[in-house]
């Protein structure tokens, strides 16, 4: 690696921190985190706060080309009832496969940044890690799962970028190479925006990176 590639890697990891988007565990992540084109977590019904949240950050999310996928336990006529709160009417709903049944029956649905967020219902928390690695394998999506609960962990170390909250519990975050220090999503973009340029275009990046600071100095 040059010394320009190694001076973006760390500039991409400490600046996240600094400014409170997500803090990346090592800096592979940054390579990793350029390709996500899916972010997958769990509709957090029950906190209004967060599930605004959530819908505000997709707008961010598909301009930076992030397809969003929520999962849960309500059934589609429940979770759309939910969902339209805060959401709208932007979004689809499709009901998640018979517990008997393989995740290769999930109807095909448009799921692209383009296409409104898509709401995977009457979906067990035990079923998470199937659904990731059935957006992973026959979908060939790069999916951040942003876990919260313990009993996501599997989901989150089936997903390429293993993600979680900040305020998830130490278990969920142990199995995490990508936390957000937000619950706001659209931090994720910027996240990603400036990932891609460190992984691709180094010595644009540290430059950019640099002259704010060296504007500051002056």
């Amino acid at each position: 690696m040059s010394f320009a590639e190694a001076a973006a890697m760390r500039l991409a990891t400490t600046d996240m921190e600094q400014e409170g988007s997500l803090f990346l565990s090592k800096e592979e992540m940054v390579h990793q985190l350029a390709t996500v084109d899916v972010l997958a977590m769990w509709l957090p019904s029950e906190d209004p706060k967060r599930l605004l949240l959530a819908a505000h950050g997709v707008g961010a999310l598909a301009a930076c080309k992030i397809a969003c996928v929520f999962f849960t336990q309500l059934s589609p006529g429940e979770a759309a009832q939910v969902a339209q709160a805060s959401f709208g009417n932007d979004f689809s709903v499709v009901a998640a496969p018979g517990v008997d049944e393989s995740f290769t029956s999930l109807p095909e649905v448009p799921l692209s940044p383009t296409a409104p967020p898509l709401i995977l219902a009457n979906l067990p928390r035990a079923r998470c890690e199937e659904a990731v690695r059935k957006l992973q394998g026959a979908a060939g999506h790069s999916v951040l799962y942003a876990g919260v609960d313990a009993d996501e962990t599997a989901a989150i170390s089936a997903a390429a970028i293993p993600g979680a909250f900040l305020c998830g519990n130490d278990e969920a975050q142990s199995a995490a190479d990508v936390v957000l220090l937000s619950d706001f999503t659209g931090c994720l973009a910027r996240a990603k925006h400036r990932c891609t340029l460190a992984a691709r275009a180094p010595l644009k990046f540290v430059f950019m990176s640099l002259l704010p600071r060296c504007c500051g100095e002056v």
